[in-house]
């Protein structure tokens, strides 16, 4: 896939352009497999437990076949206001979720999508992924802790054992 996108862009092996060149359209490519799977994975889910409850939503709203009752969720998260708690560190409660956010897009970094297709070739790829994808826990406890709020901490310790109790079998 790189000599291809190299190919379309008449770019030689050793310049230093073509490879950022390369390198942007590899994660525009990426972040589009990520989106719209999220897209798709979110309209299932919401249109079969619409289904199930029997309520309004993308099984009788949203256009045809409900599409566009995700695209209004998105806009309606966007229009929320921004709150901070009275009492919260706010550098570190906005920080937060962007730990959570790199350290879960990181683990795409060693995940082979085709041959000779990935951003990262490491020998012990499976073991950087675990590694990397528990750095998550980081980002909650980080909230929980940012809030200024003991109980908020104690839901992100929970939620951190959670997440490490989850992570043995699936390194396992």
């Amino acid at each position: 896939m790189a000599d291809l996108i190299n190919n379309l862009l008449g770019l030689v092996e050793g310049d230093l352009f073509g490879k950022v060149v390369a390198s942007l359209v590899h994660c525009v490519i990426l972040l589009h497999v990520v989106a719209v799977g999220a897209l798709i994975f979110i309209w299932m889910e919401r249109k079969i437990s619409g289904r199930i409850q029997d309520r309004l939503g993308p099984t009788r709203v949203g256009g045809k076949f409900g599409w566009l009752q995700t695209l209004a969720d998105g806009v309606k998260l966007l229009a929320k206001e921004d709150v901070t708690p009275a009492g919260a560190d706010q550098m570190l409660f906005k920080l937060a979720p962007y730990i959570s956010f790199a350290a879960s897009f990181a683990a795409f970094l060693a995940l082979p999508f085709a041959d000779g297709w990935v951003a990262n070739n490491i020998n012990s790829a499976v073991f950087f992924v675990l590694a990397v994808l528990g750095l998550e826990v980081f980002g909650v406890i980080l909230a929980g802790y940012a809030s200024g709020s003991k109980w908020s901490l104690f839901g992100a310790m929970r939620e951190a054992a959670q997440v490490v109790s989850y992570e043995i079998p699936l390194g396992l």
